[in-house]
């Protein structure tokens, strides 16, 4: 049963039981409370229904001044008429029963963050991944270090490791590179020629064609054999035989050479490393005519002719009674 226990101003204070109906007040808005003694809630009236409050202290319910306030649990004072508009959204730590719209965020931060509201930190892990905390260096990227721009380096240096010769770059570009067949600095033309950037004006000029190798004497190769023989191999011949050459700075060769067919299979020159005919500087196809003069025209040197090597002619035939004889050849460089 509701009992009216007071009238404060024009503010009807009642006080009931949790089980009992709650009357209409017939006054305005604001101007009665329920107080529930079983439960120790507050009710205030909206005009048209009772709306809980904040829990008064005990008993102490005041009305201060004959206004409708009432005082909160936390000893602050709520006027039921106003108070927070309930159309609005909030983030709240908790839910509260005054609010219509908050949106419930804890009372510490979540998803990836941590620490509190007041100190948020951020997870050591997020989006799947950890924090990045690696410097960037050079096998972490692609392409140019400034792709599209001049890049000056400054008062530092650059260590370039040795490679295998690269691809042709594409026409116009020159490609950089250290080559591991000698260990030099060389730069790489679309044409497929390595320039090395190492050597100075000596024997192997790389712009300029010039004569390093010259035989002029006639020999008669009798029974020449089926095997390749070294040409100028008899004493008297030294002087036609031996040809030191420094491939130095030179990218290129050229092999103009003068043969007397005479027997009846295919013939076939080459010239070779003295040291180690398996250096095969240039070999000729096989052919049964005269050859003059043969040319190799000009030819991208093997990775192995670097610096100083010796060079020797030798040839052969498939009939090993041919009696061919070289008349000679010029070994040419650039």
């Amino acid at each position: 049963m509701t009992v009216e226990t007071t009238t404060k101003g024009t503010v009807r204070e009642l006080v009931c039981l949790s089980s009992d109906t709650k009357p209409d007040p017939g006054v305005a808005s604001g101007l009665a409370v329920i107080r529930e003694t079983d439960t120790n809630k507050s009710f205030y009236w909206n005009g048209t229904a009772w709306v809980e409050g904040w829990h008064p202290i005990l008993n102490h319910i005041s009305f201060p001044g004959g206004t409708a306030n009432f005082m909160r649990a936390d000893g602050t004072w709520n006027a039921p008429g106003g108070g927070a508009p309930t159309g609005a959204d909030y983030l709240v730590g908790t839910a509260n029963p005054d609010l219509t719209a908050e949106i419930v965020v804890g009372t510490t931060p979540g998803g990836e963050l941590g620490g509190t509201w007041a100190a948020p930190t951020v997870d050591s892990t997020h989006s799947g991944s950890a924090h990045h905390t690696q410097s960037h260096g050079a096998a972490d990227h692609t392409g140019d270090v400034i792709p599209a721009a001049n890049q000056d380096f400054g008062a530092f240096f650059s260590d370039v490791a040795q490679i295998a010769a690269p691809a042709n770059p594409a026409s116009g570009t020159r490609r950089l590179f250290v080559d591991s067949a000698d260990g030099k600095l060389k730069v790489r033309t679309s044409a497929g020629t390595s320039v090395s950037l190492e050597e100075g004006a000596a024997s192997g000029n790389a712009t300029v064609m010039h004569m390093v190798a010259y035989a002029a004497l006639s020999k008669t190769m009798t029974n020449i054999g089926t095997s390749y023989v070294d040409i100028y191999a008899a004493l008297s011949d030294l002087g036609n035989d031996r040809h030191l050459i420094d491939f130095s700075g030179a990218t290129s060769f050229r092999i103009i050479y003068f043969w007397d067919y005479v027997g009846s299979g295919s013939q076939q020159v080459r010239w070779v490393d003295k040291a180690d005919n398996a250096n095969v500087l240039w070999e000729s196809a096989t052919f049964t005519a005269d050859q003059d003069p043969g040319d190799s025209g000009w030819t991208v040197l093997p990775a192995w002719a670097t610096g100083e090597k010796t060079i020797e002619q030798q040839g052969k035939s498939t009939t090993a009674a041919d009696d061919p004889q070289a008349k000679g050849f010029r070994i040419f460089l650039k």
